[in-house]
């Protein structure tokens, strides 16, 4: 590498020509001349370097930034300026030969392809700071890349805001070279090497290596061989085939060859053969010091590229090839190949291309003219294009031409020349053909590239075909008549036959009338009449005939029509008017005016009239009608010839009026008014107004089957819709009827949702919009009605009034009877009052309302209690002997139509329910379909109040358990009642103890034999307690004995007792008075003291059995809270029970019943059976 920067390079070209006329480098520099006045900026120079060091490194050899450090080559020796797509970065030099200070220069940067008009290859613009007077400065344009290789221009201008002296040197002009490709042969990667073809680094100018053929710079080739290196296959096809400027390839080389021995360069040719452009041969120098090139002349320069024929060798398969071949004479170290360039002028790509049409303005034609639509067309691409104008989709017949503004032609085969955004404007010409319909037409204007057929633009147009305006005078089939010494006014029709609408100027001029005669436009008439395409007008003139004119006398005058809009188009015809008799004439109506006339809708009348002719010569008359119109009626004169009437005589004639044929009731034909009109004389005459015809009233209802079900269902409704319209002319109330239905059947009417109050709907006519309505009949059958019969039912419509067509008022419909299964419970709604520790039974019947087998039928039951409670027994019985079931276990079984079954429900309230507990017993059915065919389920739920109990508690105070002693003040107890009933409990207390002792309550003597009967009173919230104060007394006789206290509802539902072992101690004193004989008159006093006792115990017993309250509460005593409290009994109250038998029935060898407790099945067991005892 060493000796490869020293190289001398030599070239063979220079040997025949001198270095001062290099035909690589074409720069062309305006010349200037100084002034020395003003300002005179002028680019003198451009400096082209690569923008980065490593694209500088690897293409400088063959660019032409210079000079190469360690590289002996002349400036003039380079075949590129860059290489495609790599930035550069160019400074320009400008100087100011002008002798005044320059302000702000702005530099514009142009690279332009030299094979097309105007193609922008690049185009950037930079300022630089003033130049002094012969200053010089430079501006660089950095990063400036091309994409496209060949030959190219580079332009640089310079302006400033002042006035140049000298504008011809305001441009510096060069050529701008692109190669395509830039080989250093580093990588061979795609190339094809054949023997001895590699890579070296034995000789190498730009980045240490180089392409050989042969084993390096102390080896040889071989004798006899031939060797290719081939490059990969590469697309040209975007070649221009005609370029201005050498295309083709070149490379450095360097090396040695024996004789005989050379290197050639191929090309593959379109048909894939090689074809041979340049040899090598012979020896550059053995020891790699010196590099050479090739020189070609070509297209009139000299130039070191191997030209190639760019028709033939750059397409879209090309290959370049170096063969290697040798002879047997002798070997040498071989070649070495560096910096390989190709450079062939690439075409502009499509993207390039863009053009952009608009429309400007029209103008358009009447058939047959020429009219025009203005286009503006702008290259919005980057090259030079010339754009070809058609139009898609002009009609047949019509003609299209293309000029610019100022009246020069376009050719389409040339087309319009545009460079980068410029725009031009083009007329397109159009000629619709002479029958062309009038409006707008539809049509597209196309732009094609000339240069690339693939690009082009579309805009969619259109075209007014204009209308045109004729004008036209009718001739009238009479003439205008007018009776001598009158003045008249007639009608003429004129109209426009073309098709525009215009205003038409109207003038009347004489032609031939006589003296005194007169034809003007009327007084009312306007002279200027629009007229709209095939719609006459007409217009009314005044005639005015002298006195002495005869009749049948004529004359005549000019009309003339003429455009507003276009003057040409005018028209003037010959009218002819003439003298007429003198009429004179009468109408009457026949009959009395005041009488009203009916008529049928659609219908004709004939109203009458007579005329009577009073002229003194006979007339001639044509009738006619004046009405008012109304939609529908028709009213016309009766159609006949005209009518020739002699002096004094008569005719007759009616008017004809027919009715609209959807005339309602009671409409009025509108009034009218017979005319006739003398031929002779045109004198009209007219008689009186008629306007008492009347539409008579026509009922017509018809009956039309919407939507019916197929069933009838027992028990519910069945839906049969039908619509009802009225077809009369007037309003009509219809109604509904089923004639045959049995009396049993029921049938209402709902519409729009509501259930109708009658059978009768009203109906408006039609034009009202409420003549139709649809009825939804709902039928209703008993349950009785067997499944399966077929009826047919008939439904009939009728108006209040005759029908006019009976056929359509009835419709019948086939129907069956379904099957129905439908439950239903009954049983009763009222609260149910009872009592804790007592039953309860709830009777219910359940029954098939169907008309058919309910094979499933499901009763249950549930039982809820609040506050909940576990002292509830409860059990369903179905039927009399039927089954039993507990809560929330259905029982299921068949029911025929119409079949009954008893429900009993028992309820066992126990001892621990709470009072006013709620008891919520909800008795469910499930069996049946309803209408949507869903099982039916009916609940039904009782109330049970648990409001009511017997609850009396009882309690007698403790004796000492050790023994009394005998005194004669007693021992006290206390005996306390408690009453927690909602009733009031009346009690009888009674007392058992020895016969030799006694008790004492509330200081009253209480016997054995007695009992003593206390009343607990009721009241709400409140408890009801008695306590009694008792003391008992030993008499004499035994010590022990026991003391029996007992209480007893009078009903003898509650009852309970106490009783309690009592001892008694004597005294020494005592039993030594026991012990003392008895003597007479001791005897005597005990005796006495008896009787004495048994009577003061009659008086208490006729005082204080039973006590009564107040006396209980007059004795003192300590208070009742004093004594034992209410709620420690030693003896339980017993509550009323279910029965009286206290043993349990055995369970049942199935088991307990479910749910069942054994607690539950030892008190109620017996009744559960007893219930299964009813049971026949």
């Amino acid at each position: 590498m060493g000796r490869g920067r020293t190289v001398v390079i030599v070239l063979i070209c220079l040997m025949f020509q001198p270095l001062s006329e290099p035909s690589i480098l074409e720069e062309t520099t305006n010349s200037s001349v100084s002034k020395n006045s003003g300002i005179d900026i002028t680019p003198v120079d451009i400096s082209i370097t690569y923008s980065n060091l490593a694209d500088e490194n690897q293409y400088k050899m063959f660019s032409s930034n210079h000079p190469i450090p360690n590289f002996n080559r002349p400036a003039e020796l380079y075949v590129t300026d860059s290489v495609n797509s790599t930035p550069m970065d160019l400074e320009v030099t400008v100087r100011n030969e002008g002798t005044t200070t320059s302000g702000i220069i702005t530099l514009h940067l142009l690279i332009l392809h030299n094979e097309y008009e105007q193609f922008e290859l690049a185009n950037r613009t930079i300022t630089m700071n003033g130049l002094t007077s012969t200053g010089q400065g430079t501006a660089p344009f950095y990063n400036v890349y091309v994409n496209y290789s060949g030959n190219h221009t580079l332009q640089v201008t310079a302006t400033h805001g002042a006035v140049d002296d000298n504008a011809g040197n305001d441009i510096l002009s060069r050529h701008y070279t692109v190669a395509y490709s830039y080989s250093t042969c580093t990588s061979l990667l795609g190339w094809n090497t054949g023997p001895l073809w590699g890579m070296s680094s034995d000789a190498a100018l730009s980045m240490g290596s180089s392409c050989h053929i042969g084993q390096g710079s102390t080896g040889s080739y071989s004798n006899n061989m031939q060797s290719s290196l081939t490059t990969p296959v590469w697309d040209f096809s975007d070649v221009v085939y005609n370029p201005l400027m050498t295309n083709g390839i070149t490379f450095f080389y360097t090396g040695s060859a024996e004789v005989n021995d050379e290197l050639k360069l191929y090309a593959k040719n379109q048909n894939g053969a090689w074809d041979e452009l340049a040899t090598i041969a012979g020896t550059v120098d053995a020891n790699l010091g010196e590099w050479r090139t090739i020189s070609n002349s070509n297209m009139g320069h000299i130039t070191p590229l191997i030209p190639v024929n760019p028709s033939q060798h750059l397409h879209a398969n090309s290959q370049f090839k170096f063969t290697f071949t040798s002879d047997s004479s002798g070997t040498s170290n071989g070649y070495w190949i560096d910096d390989i360039v190709i450079i062939y002028d690439q075409s502009a790509r499509v993207e390039e291309y863009d053009f952009q049409a608009t429309g400007v303005s029209t103008n358009g034609a009447i058939p047959g003219s020429w009219g025009k639509i203005t286009m503006n067309l702008e290259n919005t691409g980057n090259i030079s294009d010339s754009i070809s104008p058609s139009i898609l989709n002009l009609p047949q017949d019509w003609n299209v031409a293309y000029s610019y503004p100022s009246g020069a032609g376009v050719n389409p085969s040339t087309g319009v020349r545009l460079l980068p955004g410029e725009s031009k404007l083009i007329d397109v010409k159009i000629q619709p053909d002479i029958n062309a319909t009038t409006g707008f037409t539809q049509m597209s204007f196309i732009g094609t590239s000339m240069q690339q057929p693939t690009v082009y633009v579309s805009e969619p147009m259109q075209f007014q075909v204009l209308a045109d305006r004729i004008p036209f005078i009718h001739q009238p089939e009479i003439k205008p008549k007018c009776a001598p010494g009158s003045s008249c006014v007639f009608e003429l029709e004129i109209s426009n036959i073309g098709q525009a609408t215009d205003v038409f100027d109207l003038q009347t001029e004489s032609k031939n009338l006589e003296t005194g005669w007169s034809v003007s436009l009327s007084f009312d008439q306007i002279t200027s009449v629009r007229l709209t395409p095939n719609q006459p007008v007409k217009v009314r003139f005044l005639m005015t005939i002298p006195s002495d004119a005869a009749p049948d006398t004529t004359g005549d005058f000019w009309l003339t029509l003429t455009a507003q809009n276009d003057t040409s188009r005018t028209i003037t015809e010959s009218v002819t008017v003439q003298a007429s008799m003198i009429s004179n004439a009468n109408i009457d109506f026949v009959g009395e005016q005041d009488e009203y006339m009916y008529i049928s809708a659609g219908e004709t009348i004939h109203v009458p009239y007579t005329i009577t002719n009073d002229a003194t010569r006979q007339d001639i008359f044509d009738l006619s009608v004046e009405v008012n119109p109304k939609i529908g009626w028709i009213i016309e004169p009766e159609i006949r010839p005209s009518i020739a009437i002699n002096p004094g005589m008569s005719a007759s004639f009616y008017i004809a009026v027919t009715a609209p044929s959807n005339g309602q009731a009671n409409d009025a034909a509108p009034a009218f008014k017979p005319i006739v009109t003398s031929i002779r004389s045109t004198t009209s005459f007219t008689g009186p107004q008629y306007e008492r015809v009347l539409i008579d009233t026509v009922h017509d209802l018809s009956l039309t089957l919407i939507d019916a079900e197929q069933w009838l269902r027992p028990g519910s409704m069945s839906s049969i819709y039908v619509e009802i319209m009225n077809k009369g002319n007037g309003p009509s109330d219809a109604e509904l009827h089923l004639p045959d239905i049995p009396e049993s059947w029921t049938f209402m009417l709902r519409q729009d949702g509501l259930v109708l109050e009658t059978n009768s709907i009203p109906l408006t006519v039609s034009y009202l919009g409420d003549d139709t309505a649809s009825v939804e009949i709902m039928i209703s059958i008993p349950m009785s009605e067997s499944a399966g019969e077929l009826h047919e039912i008939t439904i009939e419509v009728s108006p209040n009034g005759m029908d006019s067509n009976t056929a359509d008022n009835t419709i019948t419909h086939i129907m069956m009877t379904g099957s129905v299964r439908y439950p239903s419970y009954n049983s009763t709604t009222q609260d149910i009052h009872a009592m804790i520790n007592s039953p309860v039974t709830l009777n219910g019947t359940i029954t098939n309302i169907g008309n058919a087998l309910e094979s499933d039928m499901e009763i249950g039951f549930d039982v809820s209690a609040s506050p909940p409670t576990n002292d509830l027994v409860a059990f369903l019985t179905a039927g009399v002997g039927g089954p039993t079931t507990t809560p929330n276990s259905p029982l299921t079984f068949p029911m025929s139509a119409g079949d009954t079954k008893l429900v009993i429900i028992d309820l066992i309230v126990g001892p621990d329910v709470p009072l006013n507990t709620r008891i919520v017993v909800t008795t469910y059915v499930e069996g049946g379909l309803d209408a949507e065919d869903n099982i039916v389920r009916i609940e039904h739920q009782n109330l049970i109040m648990v409001d009511e109990q017997r609850k009396v508690s009882f309690e007698v105070s403790q004796f000492p358990t050790t023994p009394i002693e005998s005194e004669t003040t007693g021992t006290e107890f206390f005996i306390n009642l408690t009453s927690e009933s909602t009733q009031t409990e009346e009690v009888s207390l009674s007392i058992n103890h020895p016969d030799t002792w006694q008790v004492i309550c509330n200081g009253n003597l209480f016997l054995t034999t007695d009992s003593m009967n206390v009343s607990l009173q009721y009241s709400r919230g409140e408890v009801s307690e008695k306590q009694y104060i008792c003391s008992l007394h030993r008499l004499k006789g035994t010590l022990d004995g026991e003391l029996i206290v007992s209480m007893e509802t009078f009903d003898q539902t509650i009852s309970s007792s106490s009783s309690q072992k009592i001892t008694y101690t004597v005294t020494e004193e005592e039993d030594s008075f026991m012990n003392v004989e008895m003597n007479a008159p001791t005897m005597i006093t005990g005796g006495i003291a008896l009787i004495m006792l048994m009577l003061i115990s009659m008086i208490i017993r006729r005082k204080s059995i039973p006590f009564d309250d107040e006396e209980v509460n007059e004795i003192q005593g300590p208070p009742i809270t004093n004594g034992p409290p209410v709620s420690q009994t030693d003896t339980p109250v017993q509550q009323p029970e279910v029965e009286s038998d206290t043993s349990s029935p055995a369970i049942p060898d199935t088991g307990l019943p479910e749910g069942w407790s054994i607690e539950q099945w030892q008190h109620y067991g017996q009744q559960y059976l007893d219930r299964l005892g009813k049971q026949p």
